[in-house]
């Protein structure tokens, strides 16, 4: 039986009840507030839209780079300045210390857990879909147009890269979106895309078959 209980401030149904239930030093839900106090196993995902954060919308300045899984240059380069790979990286490395915190407590408060560490979806390629979603859900942050495919997918590839290493330093495993989800290019199939960041229901039981075989392999972490 897989009990799922969440650790963020969704237990919390108004702000007397998340003064109540949350401690304000990690950000999490307290310990003696959860059914089930001592689970076997702790599944993170913890802070997994910073790709979209950075790459989602094109910035004031647009930018480009090489798609990291074909190397392929995007059309319309013009006007753009390259941002190399690594570049991105130490970016959301940078951005991913706000995440360090909840992390660590998350992993301290149940020292007994195996730990699992998740990422999240990949995006979409098809900017007309994602133009769809962006005009349904936040037209109103949309001023410079959608990011190209490869940039988004790049600054993807880079916050697996660091939640990858969150997850060694832990001693977690560490589960990839299923293959089967991807294209070749490893962007998200469209049919598997709910909105502008989410997979869908098929996508998550997906993902929870990894999960769970990830929880319950006798293999070591890598």
């Amino acid at each position: 039986m897989v009990e799922v209980v969440p650790l963020m401030d969704s237990l919390a149904e108004t702000k007397a009840d998340a003064a109540r239930k949350i401690d304000t030093k990690t950000g999490l839900v307290m310990r003696s507030e959860l059914d089930n106090p001592d689970p076997d196993v702790l599944v993170l995902m913890i802070n997994g839209n910073e790709h979209n954060t950075f790459a989602l919308f094109n910035h004031p300045q647009p930018f480009w780079t090489v798609n990291p899984r074909t190397g392929a240059i995007p059309d319309d380069v013009a006007g753009k300045t390259f941002l190399p790979y690594q570049v991105i990286l130490s970016s959301l490395r940078q951005r991913r210390e706000n995440s360090q915190p909840l992390i660590r407590g998350a992993v301290e408060m149940f020292p007994d857990a195996r730990v699992v560490m998740a990422a999240t979806p990949p995006p979409i390629e098809d900017k007309g879909q994602l133009a769809g979603h962006v005009r349904k859900n936040m037209a109103n942050l949309v001023k410079n147009g959608v990011g190209d495919p490869g940039s988004r997918l790049a600054a993807y590839v880079a916050l697996v890269e660091l939640m990858h290493d969150e997850a060694r330093q832990y001693g977690a495993s560490f589960v990839t979106a299923p293959e089967a989800a991807l294209t070749a290019d490893g962007f998200l199939k469209e049919e598997l895309s709910n909105d502008i960041t989410h997979g869908t229901r098929e996508y998550g039981r997906m993902m929870l078959d990894k999960i769970i075989a990830a929880a319950t392999s006798e293999t070591e972490a890598a």
